[in-house]
């Protein structure tokens, strides 16, 4: 942990490892609710939706904020990854998170039991919770 990508260029000008690992960290923070792209507001409902512990997520979205470098931003997304719970629900909650913090358009979830495709926004989606 802690070590830069290994260089993998990738057709660019400058070789894709720090540009490509300070992208995936943007996009770990967005959808964590820790980038500044994100409102705090925003912020809030992400850390509500991961079942996060608020006062946790706040301190580590503030540590991401005043990070200077990757290794600290990296540090804080980790941070906040340990407090979530790992259970069949994860995947739905972390679909919810991305659609609310804008890292991508209306998610979907499939439910075959009723054959039908649910928001995780939704309060039947919210209830059901159902991996893909």
């Amino acid at each position: 942990m802690g070590r830069l990508w290994p260089c993998e260029p990738v057709g660019e000008v400058v070789p894709g490892n720090r540009r490509s690992q300070r992208q995936w960290i943007e996009r770990s923070a967005c959808l964590l609710g820790m980038s500044d792209a994100v409102t705090p507001s925003q912020a809030e409902d992400i850390a509500e939706e991961l079942e996060l512990p608020g006062l946790k997520h706040h301190e580590a979205r503030q540590r991401f904020l005043r990070a200077a470098n990757l290794r600290k931003r990296g540090q804080a997304i980790v941070s906040v990854l340990a407090l979530g719970r790992v259970n069949e629900q994860m995947f739905a909650r972390l679909l919810a998170a991305g659609t609310r913090g804008g890292c991508w358009g209306q998610a979907w979830l499939f439910y075959p039991r009723i054959n039908r495709r649910l928001s995780p926004m939704s309060r039947i989606g919210r209830a059901i919770r159902c991996p893909p």
